[in-house]
């Protein structure tokens, strides 16, 4: 292979970009790993306010970035580079990492972001090269990116004295950055489809034209000045200039962070709402991630990590290890609560409550039977008699998506009302509550409101004994919220019927103990089983996919799909993206024709969301099907457009009626402060600030394009068609599930051959597109409970759980329950093995254990015991991986204890007498 040639200047190494890509260009790609692209990026914000910046401002952001970015490799170095050594994972001592800096995007426009390259080779303690586990450096690089943005925020408020605002996922923006100005320089695909207007191209192919048309050469030649000027000239016109960037800047320290403060702190991230409220279990990098979103600003990150520690010593519970070696921790607050759930719901079985007489059922069932025009399936009939005549205080349904579970619902509650029981209804979201209310013909409301007016004893908010209350899609329900639930029901003597599919979406927060409850009570769990929603001639082959689906067979499932011409295929992301949009634009137009129900492209993340909104917009205006665009905040809007709320607006009535989230309609008046939509349940005056105000990262404002939408927004949606991005590493199993039970008539999945384009090359890979899908949906796994891993969960077998966690179970366990004396037994049984089978470290101290009972035996004893308690308490020698903080053994027995095992060795070895 030719040398590579490049100059040193300095510490660093500059090559011609020519002779890299003739390296690049002659070298035959190896079917393995060479290395990991790490990236670090700053916030929008902050490149935009380096764009306008003086030279004095912009070295001192970018000294700030250089900063944040040796913060977050440091952390990466010290936790996510790992080696297996006969399958056993080790620490690595060495490595080599290669960082560079891209100024812009492709698009030409400021975007900061620093590229940390390492090579696939790690030093071993022998001083051997070794090949890295990646699934460290993959595991650890999103707490190495919270904690760099964290210290960017704490420099560049040091720096520049700028203010923050929200941090969602690790991200905050400087405020008072314009949101125009956001928009502006966030147009890469704005380029592509305006070149393919200006130039006709409406094919796919032409599209991707345009996208090589409009995509910056790695090799071009860019006047920097040029450049620049136009930088300023557009973000001037959004109102951020030079002078205006000063206006945010005045140098200030953060406000110190006190000792004092520390216990707060650590009380808050132990809150149902801290650490916990995205997932019950958790582990140290969650802990660090919170903190670093928390009080990343004013402090730096050796004391997150520190703050991180002492939040596992005195409020983590720790649990099993998963699967790559790291401690799994849980709170007694989230213990609690998932405990709560589970006993009020096994203490509400068969109390009498709102029990229907046999004829008033019967008599229900016949009479939504003659207005439906056909009877009622097996498995529903039975769901209403089984939801109506249990006696529960506390029943779940599953009905299975299309199983017909608002039928059900409408039968139970006309029995439920003829027996002179109030039946009020909830869902977790707005449009769903709508949608359920009209269903079902009862008052409904968003689950929110609805705990909202128990909690605050809100006028008609009062539940009693004759009472049912029911929720609506029920596994997106946080475990938060089905606590408060469960107790205003069991405090008011109401019944409480949740119906949902285990398969769909879970919550958002922390959730899945409803999904639990109902694997832990089959028996009283009525099903709906039989797909009612896709036609069974156009569908047979979908039916019998899903089927497998469900049953966990996903690759069974994508064979079938494939094998029936249910999965298109790309070589490129953005020939997938047109392809689909292509295949939507044509089944538009035919349910147009024929008065069918519009079809929705269907996709995972909000990014793709919108530019398939972007592709579909340009399609249509090319056609002559939209008109003029609209620039309203961050999005693009027309007359006669189908678009979706993506927050409620208690200020906006509709029918008399707060605007919800998720609500569907067509806009059909956009003037100077309001814009007009036609809804599905009425008519509705949005003020322009309000859609234009953002939402959260990446999802726009309040109001949005609906030509594409997320599976959230699907959930609980029919359409004729239904069409779903379903590439690799774009979408999951629950969010696909949604999709394939969407469409009536018609189903297709969009996937591609290779992931989203890449800086670095991508490795060969010889799988089909359906493959690589199955493999990638095949891990997917909903996160655990607290309580299905911890020792008091029945049915644990708690001599399997590492010793150092009983040790610390046992710290924190209640004296004298049960739990408590199975982990003391537990404890006792496996320690006293370690001893009487001493490993060779205890005999390399102590020496060599006395074989006959007596004095020597027992002192032998006692100190074996309290070096194997002292061992594993510190997680010494893991079984699964390499555990943060550990200590050899000298150190954590410490040096009080080394000169007790020096007297007992000498003892054993002298005279008896003498001791």
């Amino acid at each position: 292979m030719s040398p590579l040639f490049g100059v040193q200047v300095g510490r660093r190494w500059l090559f011609d970009p020519a002779e890299v890509e003739r390296f690049g260009a002659g070298r035959r790609p190896a079917r393995v790993v060479h290395g990991f692209d790490v990236t670090f990026s700053v916030p929008k914000s902050v490149s935009l306010l380096w764009a306008v910046s003086d030279d004095a401002t912009r070295q001192r952001i970018e000294t700030v970035i250089d900063n944040a970015v040796e913060v977050g490799v440091g952390y990466l170095a010290e936790h996510g580079f790992w080696f297996r050594d006969r399958q056993v994972p080790q620490k690595a001592v060495g490595f080599r990492a290669a960082g560079y800096r891209h100024h812009t995007s492709r698009a030409l426009e400021p975007q900061l972001h620093d590229h940390v390259v390492i090579p696939n080779l790690a030093t071993a303690p022998d001083g051997r090269v070794r090949s890295l586990d990646g699934r460290g450096v993959f595991a650890h690089a999103p707490t190495a990116r919270h904690l760099a943005a964290a210290e960017l925020r704490r420099g560049l408020t040091r720096e520049l004295g700028v203010e923050w605002g929200p941090v969602r996922n690790g991200i905050a923006d400087i405020e008072g950055i314009p949101t125009e100005a956001l928009a502006e320089m966030s147009s890469r695909r704005h380029a592509v489809l305006d070149h393919a207007e200006a130039f006709g191209l409406h094919t796919h192919q032409g599209r991707r034209t345009a996208a090589l048309a409009t995509r910056a050469a790695k090799d071009l030649g860019v006047d920097w000045g040029q450049l620049e000027d136009s930088w300023r000239h557009r973000l001037a016109g959004h109102g951020l200039t030079r002078t205006t960037a000063l206006d945010l800047t005045e140098p200030r320290l953060p406000r110190p962070f006190r000792v004092s403060e520390e216990a707060a702190v650590l009380r808050r991230a132990a809150r149902l709402d801290g650490v916990t409220e995205t997932g019950h279990v958790f582990d140290r990098r969650r802990v660090i991630e919170w903190l670093a979103d928390d009080i990343g600003h004013r402090v730096g990150a050796d004391r997150i990590l520190r703050l991180a520690d002492r939040f596992l010593e005195h409020h983590g519970i720790p649990l099993e290890p998963d699967p790559l070696g790291h401690t799994r921790y849980t709170t007694t607050e989230a213990v609690a609560l998932e405990r709560r759930v589970i006993d009020l719901h096994a203490y509400g079985h068969n109390r009498s409550t709102v029990t229907v007489a046999t004829e008033r059922m019967t008599s229900a069932i016949t009479t939504l039977e003659a207005r439906l025009g056909h009877p009622l399936g097996a498995d529903q009939a039975e769901a209403v008699r089984r939801l109506t005549g249990s006696g529960d205080q506390f029943q779940a349904l599953i009905g299975l998506a299309g199983s017909g579970k608002t039928t059900v619902l409408a039968a139970a509650a006309d029995a439920w009302t003829a027996e002179g029981y109030r039946v009020i209804a909830a869902a977790p979201f707005g449009a769903a509550a709508r949608q359920l209310e009209a269903s079902i013909g009862i008052e409904a409301h968003t689950l929110e409101g609805l705990l909202t007016g128990w909690r605050h004893d809100q006028p008609g908010s009062r539940i009693d004994n004759r009472t049912v209350v029911i929720v609506d899609e029920a596994s997106t329900i946080s475990n938060r919220q089905l606590d408060q639930l469960y107790r205003h029901i069991h405090n008011t003597g109401a019944a409480l019927r949740t119906v949902g599919d285990p398969h769909q979406h879970q919550s958002v927060d922390a959730g899945g103990l409803w999904n639990q409850l109902t694997h832990t009570y089959p028996e009283q769990t009525p099903r709906l089983v039989e797909n009612r929603r896709q036609n069974p001639e156009a569908l047979s082959d979908l039916r019998s996919a899903l089927d497998q689906f469900r049953a966990g067979d996903t690759r069974t499932a994508i064979q079938q799909l494939d094998a029936d011409g249910r999965i298109t295929s790309a070589e490129r992301w953005d020939e997938l993206l047109d392809q689909l949009v292509d295949t939507w634009h044509h089944h538009r137009t035919t349910a147009l024709e024929t008065g069918e129900p519009v079809p929705s492209m269907i996709a995972e993340r909000n990014r793709d969301r919108r530019d398939l909104n972007q592709r579909a917009q340009t399609l249509l205006r090319n056609n002559g099907e939209l008109g003029t665009p609209v620039r309203i905040g961050v999005e693009d809007f027309h007359l006669g457009e189908t678009v979706v709320t993506q927050a409620p607006n208690r200020t906006v009535l509709v029918d008399g009626r707060p605007l919800v989230n998720g609500a569907f309609g067509t806009i059909t008046a956009i003037d100077p402060d309001t814009v007009t939509v036609d809804l599905e349940h009425g008519t509705a005056h949005l003020p322009r600030s309000w859609v234009a105000e953002p939402v959260g990262s990446g999802r726009g404002g309040g109001l949005t394009p609906a030509h594409a939408i997320t599976s959230y927004k699907a959930q609980g949606r029919t359409f004729q068609a239904a069409l779903g991005l379903a590439a690799p590493g774009v979408t999951n199993r629950p969010g696909l599930y949604v999709t394939l039970t969407r469409g009536t008539h018609h189903l297709e999945l969009f996937t591609t051959h290779r992931e989203q384009d890449t800086e670095l090359p991508a490795i060969p890979d010889d799988r089909t597109p359906d493959a690589r899908l199955a493999d990638h949906l095949k891990h997917h796994a909903p996160p655990p409970l607290a309580t299905q891993l911890h020792p008091s969960s029945p049915g644990r077998d708690v001599d399997a759980m590492p010793l150092h966690v009983l040790l610390e179970q046992h710290r924190t366990s209640r004296l004298g329950t049960d739990t408590d004396r199975r982990i003391r037994a537990s404890l006792h049984r496996r320690i006293d093995q370690a001893v009487t089978n001493p490993a060779p470290y205890l005999t390399n101290h102590l020496g060599p254990r006395p074989t006959n009972p007596g004095p020597e035996q027992s002192r032998w004893d006692a100190e074996a015991r309290r070096i194997e308690t002292r061992r594993h308490h510190h997680g010494l020698a893991p079984q699964h991986g390499p555990q943060p903080g550990t200590t050899t053994l000298q150190q954590a027995v410490g040096a009080e204890r080394s000169a007790r095992i020096s007297r007992l060795q000498g003892q054993h070895h002298g005279p008896t007498r003498d001791r």
